[in-house]
C-alpha cells in the first residue's frame, strides 16, 4: 500500500521533521504546502530529503477557502507523482498515536477516515455569504487591513454569485478537516473540483469550507461510516488543549483516531514519545 502524506504547514518545522521521519519508509511519500505568510526555508531544512514541497503556495486564512485551495494543491501534486493507494491529510502540529506498523494496519482495515455529519448550522455557514480570505476581511488580528487586488477579485466573484445564488444542496455535511482516503475517493474529489465550478464558488464564500466542501462531495456515500482521523481535546478549560509532555500522549486511548493535535512544538518535551513511535526530531 503506497501512501501519499499531505501536510499543511505553518508554524512548526520541528513538527514537520517528526512527521517526515515517521513516514520515511519506501511506501510513503510526503508532500508539504507551507502557508505563503511564512518563509519556506526552515521547513525545507527540517524535512530533509525525499519530501516534496508545493512551489505555488497559497496565503491561507483561518476559516477561509484558501485552506481548501492549499489542500487541493497537495492532492494534485501527489497525483502527479503517483499512483498512490491512500492519501492522508495532516498538519504540522500533529503526531501519530501508533507506530508505523499500527498506522498502516489500521488504514488497511478501514481505508476511509472521513468525519461526516449533517451540518445543523447550514443556514449560517453555507446559505449566507462570507469572504475571510484576505487581510482586510479575516477574523484574526493583523497589523494592516489594506485591501489587496486578490481580495477585490474575490469580492467581485462573490457579488456575481450573490446575484446568481448558491448551488442548492439537498443535505449539507460537515466534519473534521483532517482525513485519510483511498485513491477512488480522491478521484471523486478531483473530478468535482474540475467539473462543478458552481459548487466550488458556493463553498468559497461559505464559513469554514475546509470542514464541509470535501464532506459535501463524499458525504452521501461516507456518512454512515464516519470516522475521525485526528484527536483534538476541545473540552479542556482553555480549548483546544496543547500537548507538551510525552506522558500526556501516552495517556490517550485511541478509539478510531490515528493522530493527535495540537502539539506545541515550541515548548514540547516529546523526545521519549517520538522515539517510541519511530520518529525523531533530534539534530
Amino acid at each position: 500500500m503506497r501512501i501519499a502524506v499531505l501536510i499543511l504547514a505553518f508554524r512548526y518545522p520541528r513538527g514537520l521533521r517528526a512527521l517526515a521521519r515517521y513516514f520515511s519508509g519506501p511506501d510513503h511519500r510526503v508532500f508539504v504546502h507551507v502557508d505563503a505568510k511564512v518563509g519556506i526555508e526552515p521547513f525545507i531544512a527540517a524535512a530533509g530529503d525525499g519530501v516534496s514541497f508545493v512551489a505555488d503556495r497559497v496565503t491561507v486564512f483561518w476559516r477561509g477557502w484558501t485552506m481548501v485551495e492549499a489542500t487541493m494543491k497537495l492532492i494534485l501534486a501527489a497525483r502527479a507523482e503517483g499512483p498512490f493507494d491512500q492519501f492522508v491529510l495532516l498538519s504540522d502540529d500533529a503526531l501519530p498515536l501508533l507506530d508505523v506498523g499500527g498506522f498502516r494496519a489500521a488504514l488497511a482495515a478501514a481505508p476511509h477516515y472521513l468525519d461526516v455529519g449533517s451540518n445543523r448550522a447550514r443556514a449560517e455557514r453555507y446559505d449566507k455569504f462570507f469572504m475571510y480570505d484576505s487581510d482586510a476581511t479575516q477574523t484574526r488580528y493583523v497589523p494592516s487591513r489594506a485591501v489587496s487586488d486578490d481580495a477585490m477579485a474575490r469580492m467581485a466573484r462573490m457579488i456575481a454569485l450573490r446575484l446568481r445564488g448558491k448551488k442548492p444542496v439537498e443535505r449539507h455535511f460537515q466534519g473534521s478537516q483532517w482525513w485519510g482516503l483511498p485513491a477512488a475517493s480522491i478521484e471523486t474529489l478531483v473530478a468535482r473540483w474540475h467539473d462543478d465550478p458552481w459548487l466550488r464558488e458556493s463553498f468559497e464564500f461559505s464559513d469554514a469550507p475546509d470542514e464541509s466542501y470535501f464532506q459535501e462531495i463524499l458525504g452521501p456515500t461516507h456518512a454512515r461510516g464516519s470516522r475521525k482521523l485526528m484527536a483534538v481535546d476541545w473540552k479542556a478549560p482553555t480549548p483546544p488543549r496543547l500537548y507538551v509532555q510525552a506522558a500526556e500522549l501516552a495517556a490517550l486511548t485511541p478509539t478510531t483516531e490515528l493522530f493527535v493535535r495540537k502539539i506545541d512544538f515550541d515548548d514540547a518535551e516529546l523526545d521519549v514519545w517520538l522515539e517510541r513511535i519511530g520518529a525523531s526530531v533530534q539534530g
